[in-house]
């Protein structure tokens, strides 16, 4: 609340500006006046006693009284405490995971923003849920960092909820939720060598792909074994057709190995095999 403007106006006409200082007093004092009507200073016009004064933090209005004259031998004008009243309810917003839109891990962290407003009491507290029906049992203090937040059971979109309760106890209004994939099956695929042919006579072949995900993050890129031990490096971005891959020599039959990984993380292996 340091910084906020107090005004007093009677009617439209503005008589009085003053600033909220950082012990919450107003105009560095514990008073803030507004001028009465002075006969003898006529070039100075104030407001007259019975009329209402009406009192604004920031434009909003925080309450009114009536203008009275000063006593015998005090300055012209009325001291009035302004108090302010928070009856509203926090804002603030959830972030899973820096804004990640999926993850392998149900386990989470959550980034967290709250705003009581200038004139509020607050941000004092928060509680989580992710079904917006059960909540934690108890509230935590805010912080700007909360975890690990352990998301429901089973792979799709999940959403965690927030909310915020400021010091006077006003609670936030609205959904404050973000959203995430949960991914923690591997994806599947299969692998055919030219064309699904039975032999070669040429160790160059043409490798056929196809990848599942099952409604994951997605596969995002394959690797290829001779012997499902050492693998080709580094990755290479998922593709329908690769090669040339080269068999290893001698005749015989020869297995090739592809490993699909999707965009948490989680790999699956496939083969064929071709004789020569």
């Amino acid at each position: 609340m340091e910084g906020a403007e107090v005004t007093a106006k009677i009617g439209e006409t503005l008589w009085a500006t003053t600033y909220v200082d950082s012990l919450g007093l107003y105009g560095y004092a514990e008073e803030f006046q507004v001028p009465v009507d002075d006969p003898e200073t006529p070039e100075i016009e104030g407001g007259t006693p019975g009329q209402t004064v009406n009192l604004f933090i920031e434009g909003i209005p925080a309450g009114s009284f009536t203008l009275v004259a000063g006593g015998a031998g005090e300055p012209p004008g009325q001291p009035v405490d302004l108090e302010v009243t928070d009856d509203a309810g926090p804002t603030g917003t959830i972030e899973i995971n820096d804004g990640d839109a999926c993850t392998d891990n149900p386990d989470v962290t959550l980034a967290l923003t709250c705003d009581d407003g200038l004139w509020g009491c607050g941000c004092d507290q928060m509680r989580f849920s992710n079904d917006n029906i059960d909540w934690t049992d108890s509230w935590k203090p805010v912080a700007a960092t909360f975890g690990p937040w352990t998301l429901s059971a089973g792979d799709e979109v999940k959403t965690v909820y927030v909310q915020f309760r400021d010091a006077a106890g006003n609670d936030s209004v609205g959904d404050i939720s973000d959203d995430i994939k949960l991914d923690t099956t591997d994806p599947d695929g299969t692998i055919s060598i030219n064309g699904g042919a039975a032999t070669t006579n040429n160790r160059d072949v043409t490798l056929d792909l196809t990848w599942d995900d099952f409604d994951g993050c997605g596969v995002v890129s394959m690797r290829f074994s001779n012997d499902d031990i050492d693998w080709s490096d580094p990755w290479k971005p998922v593709t329908a057709t690769f090669g040339p891959w080269t068999l290893t020599e001698d005749d015989g039959v020869k297995t090739v190995y592809v490993e699909f990984l999707d965009a948490v993380n989680n790999n699956s292996n496939s083969d064929y095999t071709i004789s020569d």
